[in-house]
């Protein structure tokens, strides 16, 4: 498990992203989505339920490789640094 989802901060801050994108979209999916500070892709696989492909972007490689590798096998997940 990784730290970030044991500190309340993180549960408030995902809470809150995934909320507002379900009032936002209801039910419909949107083409595509960018995520700019992705991190180590955390919040990829919920953001994913909200659109079609997802594009995920951070400036720290090694993050982007974690998520990659956490998120492996997501063929409509593209990850960049």
């Amino acid at each position: 498990m990784n730290f970030k989802q044991l500190v309340p901060t993180y549960r408030t801050r995902y809470a809150h992203i995934r909320q507002t994108l379900r009032r936002a979209l209801a039910e419909e999916r949107v083409p595509r989505m960018l995520n700019i500070g992705a991190g180590e892709g955390d919040y990829d696989p919920m953001l994913l339920a909200f659109c079609e492909h997802l594009d995920s972007c951070d400036i720290n490689e090694e993050d982007i490789e974690f998520a990659m590798e956490l998120n492996r096998g997501r063929s409509n997940l593209t990850y960049s640094v």
